[in-house]
């Protein structure tokens, strides 16, 4: 290969960093949604993968006649026992160069322990386009079913082949998500008063049930008021004290395993978690 043709395969190695993902989540099922661009710059002969706001900023130095951006959605939509991951093609914007293939590639990972778990490999989609498939609005999705409660991780691999070029990406991972086994995201709450966090549960409990002491509610009653003030965003009739882990799992009575939530019938409001949303989580856990 001679001095010219190694100039023109210019292979750059760059990070999937983003900052911005879109969480959708229902009783129903979640969406997650992670932007992607995708820069090549002829003049520079560099490559970027860019958040958007990163792109805002960046695109005045880009060669404006000589620059090309693809915009892509990976998207992970889990819904009644499976999951999806795939993506979308936002909109390609730039005369040249010109995208003439890419690979991406989407992987799940589980861990049925804790967020801070091990991880393994659940299942991976692998996306190939041609020269034809750099269409805005079109994508490919993949499924997986999903079986049991985890904490999810996804992962993320693009590479991009331009008529001048070539930009590798190297792999990012997302956060982790914890999932039933229907696909529902476990709730991230705080009670607006006392500031007391719902408890993330372990993937792996076992029913191990036990009935609770009939002094627990008045007890955390008690502590609330003492602790953080008569409330103010809720009457003690209208609420549930929960076990944030269930006494069907062998949930204890400690106040640290405690949390008001609206009772069931109850009208949501002032920024307080419905304890029916716990009870559907939870019912489609084990």
């Amino acid at each position: 290969m001679d001095s010219q043709s190694n100039e023109m395969l210019v292979k750059l190695k760059v990070f999937l960093v983003y900052v911005k993902i879109f969480v959708t989540s229902s009783e129903n099922g979640t969406e997650i949604v992670i932007p992607l661009y995708v820069t090549y710059d002829e003049d520079l002969q560099q490559g970027f993968q860019l958040t958007e706001s990163e792109y805002e900023q960046r695109k005045s130095s880009f060669s404006p006649l000589r620059t090309s951006t693809i915009k892509y959605d990976v998207i992970v939509f889990a819904h009644n026992g499976t999951v999806s991951y795939g993506y979308r093609i936002r909109s390609i914007s730039g005369s040249k160069p010109k995208p003439i293939a890419a690979k991406i590639t989407v992987s799940s990972l589980v861990s049925s322990t804790t967020r801070f778990g091990s991880y393994s490999q659940w299942g991976s989609g692998d996306f190939n386009l041609s020269a034809i498939n750099f269409v805005p609005g079109t994508g490919q999705v993949k499924q997986d079913n999903m079986y049991n409660t985890y904490y999810w991780k996804f992962r993320i691999n693009s590479s991009t082949t331009w008529d001048s070029g070539m930009v590798t990406a190297d792999e990012e991972t997302s956060d982790a998500f914890l999932y039933n086994k229907k696909g529902v995201l476990y709730p991230k709450y705080s009670d607006p008063q006392s500031g007391i966090a719902l408890i993330e549960p372990r993937a792996d409990m076992v029913p191990n049930p036990r009935t609770p002491s009939s002094t627990y509610r008045t007890n955390f009653m008690k502590h609330y008021n003492t602790s953080f003030g008569n409330p103010t965003y809720f009457i003690w009739d209208d609420v549930q004290v929960h076990h944030m882990i269930p006494v069907r799992f062998n949930g204890s009575d400690a106040i640290s395993n405690l949390i008001p939530l609206w009772k069931p019938g109850v009208q949501p409001q002032n920024g307080i978690l419905s304890h029916s949303v716990l009870n559907s989580w939870w019912a489609n856990y084990y």
